[in-house]
């Protein structure tokens, strides 16, 4: 069970990705990112009522609230780091580097004394070399900014992933939750002080509405 659920997640979150990154090649990444934010805040809302889950927030580092803060942070800086990244057209350089994500709560948890086995660090061989192969063509001379963005996305993704991790031994959902509170806190501080909320159309609400429920499942 553990594994189709981990197959569908993977599914759903690169399906978002790849219309994220393309409609932020007619639009702001960050605009992008921080609309679709908005409509999985309101899932994550939805999902609460439906399943009556709900415990009063605290200002322990651990729990829910603030571990799911965190992430959010990371992850909106994450998500505007790989939209950019696949509005440039390399999404065949950006994504495997984005990927690496995977290894920052890995090596985390080797920092905090947790053994890592054989398979681990084949995995973790195996996305590096796929990783520097696919930067190749930027290491030979072409732009570097797609990798950049990659490894931005991969370090902020990462981070995200773990304090998600931590926050979800309280409530999985009220992390997911916080996470949108504090992405979309941010979106809408930027828009006001800016005066710029963005200039999609109907056409993209549906493509914003699957990103941000997509992402948020």
């Amino acid at each position: 069970m553990a594994a189709i659920l981990a197959l569908l997640s993977s599914l759903l979150w690169g399906s978002a990705d790849f219309l994220g990154g393309t409609l932020s090649k007619r639009h702001r990444a960050f605009a992008v990112t921080g609309l679709s934010q908005v409509f999985g805040l309101l899932v994550g809302l939805i999902a609460m009522v439906v399943t009556g889950a709900y415990l009063a927030p605290t200002l322990a580092l651990d729990g829910f609230f603030v571990s799911g803060a965190i992430a959010g942070v990371a992850g909106l800086i994450g998500l505007i780091s790989l939209y950019s990244g696949l509005a440039t057209g390399r999404m065949g350089v950006v994504a495997p580097i984005s990927a690496l994500s995977a290894l920052v709560p890995l090596a985390i948890a080797y920092i905090e004394g947790e053994r890592v086995n054989a398979l681990q660090v084949l995995g973790m061989a195996v996305a590096l070399a796929g990783a520097f192969m696919a930067s190749g063509p930027e290491l030979r001379g072409a732009s570097i900014r797609p990798i950049l963005l990659g490894l931005s996305a991969a370090i902020f993704f990462g981070i995200s992933l773990t304090f998600l991790w931590q926050g979800s031994e309280q409530n999985p959902l009220l992390t997911m939750v916080s996470m949108r509170i504090a992405s979309v806190s941010i979106v809408i501080s930027v828009a006001v002080a800016f005066r710029n909320r963005g200039s999609f159309t109907k056409r993209d609400m549906p493509a914003l509405l699957f990103i941000g429920s997509a992402d948020f499942l």
